[in-house]
């Protein structure tokens, strides 16, 4: 739209445009063209030329300088801004876009004094700017595993940005607190208390809530820190300084500044949340650490290294799909499972943990990039220590002088690519289950090796938390209560994590540890804002109708299992009242937490319910064989399940009938798991090709395998 004489002048002096920039705004327009033509680099030379008649122009140079920031030459923009800056201190475009250069150009914290100005000056006027600046800093926060501090930054790109734009930051902020990455107590909201203390302290404390509120909250936890340092023993003040802290990154400060709360917090329930949160941060900035590790080697013959490779007894090559790598990427030529040992059994002798192969590492084979003239490559990922170095010994044994190792100045990336807290190593087996094992019996063996690491490794671990104690002998230690049982919540974000659901319940009366009460709820208390831990506590039973189903909808997208469980199985008992609750939902989230708790029998029962459901729903000829293929993978998991071979058997006659690839589906998923179909062989239709398994509502099955460049335990 052409600008008016009597519109503001965009170079930001206030004035109207007749009596300011007039002069140039011909030759603006030209450059609006340019960039609606999408000719960036004319519009970048005639702004140029625009800049040697007028080098002091705030509207060419913020021009200027957006071209130069969307071009990615963030430096260059940041240098011009800097001068319009020095020139016009309350320019808000100008403060905004520098925040946001120098986020880019430098880093979060030499560019923060930058971004805390624009975000106290510039939302209003620049919410676009300013929301994506927000934006930027919570991807960087998450690639840094700085959790709470991505989620905030998120909340506060969705206050300030405009309108136009918080549906899809909403749903970014949905991604983060369904992330079962994320530790289940980190995911959610957390409040701020109110400053209740000294008057002389009020305006301090309430200029540190409004901080918070405008995301600075560097400044605003140094205004609490300081004021908690005058009244040290007040808890609020260290708990609103250590969120503040977790939400600006400083996760080491925070988790200190948690601690001190919890040891003040009078209600133990508060307390336990506080330490909790606390340890996890600190488990996600120890130094205590397992690091899992890369190294690069160059290849002389791509196919010799395959064929070497594929010659090993101790390797297993890992099918993938094709032209399944980022386009970015080198081709993969072929990925290694690497293994402790060769996986033989004696006929007869049944797998269990001593015996079965565990997983040392990764060998991706990469092929040379024709596009950029890169040689091929490949990489090993594995455990720093004894088992990179037995990962190490092999290729070369194996390869030979077909293979060199990178140069560490040469190396693509870091060689650091994962890493676990010491304590929580061992959670995760990384076994290789060898072809034609019944998941049935994997999935014990899974069960033995958690329970065995619950009850016997971690409790048997000493722990920094506890000053070096093991959990089993900080047991009914009055002085240990407090951090003790944060350790078990701890320990439960972490099971959660792999899916694994512990008992916490029985875990915390063996250490000799209460379980927490039942958080109270007034008629005053929004479900939606308490916290996880918080949601977790809250009386199921003597919830509303109205209220039970805000809390399904929470809970599933948390997806934290006992929790999960216990809602849903409340769902069920008042499906009769409950309206817009898809049951069938319900009823198969139940069947998949139960087999998380290796509970099978029971999830075969609500497999049941749920089929008995679907039954009585208008047109479910395709829910119910949905359902069906559901109890089929179930029951192939044990080929002696005495149910599995009729429910072949009557999924072959009556759905075949009806849909006939349905009976290659079936033909193939019998030949699969080695199972003798209960129908006359050569029936037409009934094919045993198994590289696209067709389910009812979902695309064709894959092969087993990734296609991820590089292995990182617990992604299998």
């Amino acid at each position: 739209m052409p600008i008016a004489p009597y519109d503001p002048c965009p170079c930001g002096s206030g004035k109207k445009i007749k009596f300011c920039c007039q002069a140039i705004v011909g030759e603006m327009d030209r450059v609006t063209k340019m960039e609606e033509n999408n000719q960036q680099r004319m519009a970048l030379q005639a702004l140029s030329r625009l800049e040697e008649k007028h080098p002091d122009n705030p509207w060419v140079l913020t021009r200027k300088a957006s071209l130069l920031f969307d071009d990615n030459q963030a430096e260059e923009a940041r240098l011009i801004l800097k001068r319009v800056i020095d020139a016009n201190p309350d320019h808000t475009f100008a403060t905004a876009l520098y925040a946001g250069a120098m986020f880019v150009a430098e880093s979060f914290l030499s560019a923060k004094p930058a971004i805390y100005r624009a975000f106290q000056r510039c939302s209003a006027a620049c919410p676009e700017i300013v929301g994506s600046l927000a934006l930027g800093i919570a991807g960087e926060m998450q690639t840094q595993g700085r959790f709470m501090a991505a989620r905030q930054h998120l909340a506060l790109a969705m206050r300030v940005s405009a309108p136009e734009n918080r549906q899809q930051i909403f749903l970014l902020l949905l991604e983060i607190d369904g992330n079962g990455q994320i530790p289940y107590p980190m995911r959610g909201g957390h409040q701020l208390v109110e400053y209740q203390g000294e008057e002389a302290a009020q305006a301090d404390a309430g200029k540190a809530m409004r901080l918070s509120q405008i995301g600075c909250w560097e400044a605003a936890a140094n205004i609490y820190t300081k004021l908690a340092e005058e009244q040290d023993t007040n808890p609020a003040l260290w708990r609103n300084a250590g969120l503040c802290r977790a939400w600006d990154g400083d996760e080491q400060a925070a988790a200190k500044a948690l601690h001190r709360a919890a040891e003040l917090i009078d209600d133990f329930s508060s307390a336990v949340e506080c330490e909790t949160l606390a340890q996890l941060l600190d488990l996600n900035t120890t130094d205590d650490r397992v690091q899992f590790i890369q190294s690069q080697y160059r290849v002389e013959t791509v196919s010799k290294l395959l064929t070497d490779l594929d010659g090993s007894d101790r390797l297993v090559r890992a099918e993938r799909e094709e032209n399944a790598d980022d386009e970015n990427s080198p081709a993969v030529a072929g990925i290694y499972r690497i293994l402790d040992r060769v996986p033989t059994l004696a006929e007869g002798e049944e797998l269990t943990s001593e015996n079965i192969p565990t997983v040392l590492g990764q060998i991706t084979v990469f092929a040379a990039e024709k596009r950029t003239g890169e040689a091929p490559e490949c990489v090993i990922v594995a455990q720093e220590g004894a088992d990179h170095d037995a990962a190490d010994q092999l290729l070369t044994e194996i390869a030979g002088d077909d293979i060199k190792p990178v140069p560490p100045e040469e190396a693509d990336d870091d060689p650091v690519i994962d890493w676990i807290p010491r304590e929580m190593l061992g959670l995760d087996p990384r076994w290789f289950v060898p072809a034609g094992t019944p998941i049935k019996e994997s999935r014990q063996l899974t069960r033995q090796h958690f329970e065995n690491f619950v009850n016997n490794v971690w409790t048997e671990t000493e722990l920094s938390i506890l000053g070096g104690k093991t959990p089993l002998q900080a047991a009914g230690n009055d002085d240990d209560k407090l951090k003790l049982t944060a350790a078990v919540f701890a320990l439960d974000a972490f099971c959660d994590r792999d899916r694994r659901c512990l008992n916490v319940k029985d875990l915390l009366e063996r250490l000799q540890l209460e379980r927490l009460p039942k958080f109270e709820l007034s008629a005053q208390t929004p479900l939606n804002s308490l916290s996880v831990m918080q949601l977790n506590r809250v009386a199921l039973d003597e919830l509303s109708d109205p209220e039970l189903t805000t809390v399904l909808n929470r809970a599933l997208l948390i997806h934290q299992g006992l929790f999960l469980y216990g809602v849903l199985q409340r769902v069920v008992e008042r499906a009769d009242h409950l309206q817009d609750v898809n049951l069938g939902r319900v009823y198969m989230s139940l069947v998949e937490l139960c087999l998380d708790r290796f509970e099978r029998d029971e999830a075969l029962e609500w497999l049941e319910r749920g089929k008995g459901w679907v039954k009585e729903q208008e047109n479910a000829f395709e829910a119910q064989l949905h359902w069906e293929f559901r109890e089929l993978r179930l029951r192939l998991e044990d080929p002696d399940d005495p149910q599995l071979r009729p429910l072949l058997k009557h999924m072959w006659d009556y759905y075949g009938t009806k849909v006939p690839q349905i009976r290659s589906a079936l033909a193939a998923m019998s030949a699969q798991f080695g199972i003798e179909p209960p129908w006359n062989a050569g029936v037409e239709g009934a094919t045993t090709e198994q590289d696209g398994i067709w389910t009812p509502g979902g695309e064709a099955s894959q092969p087993t395998g990734e296609s991820q460049k590089l292995w990182i335990p617990g992604q299998e």
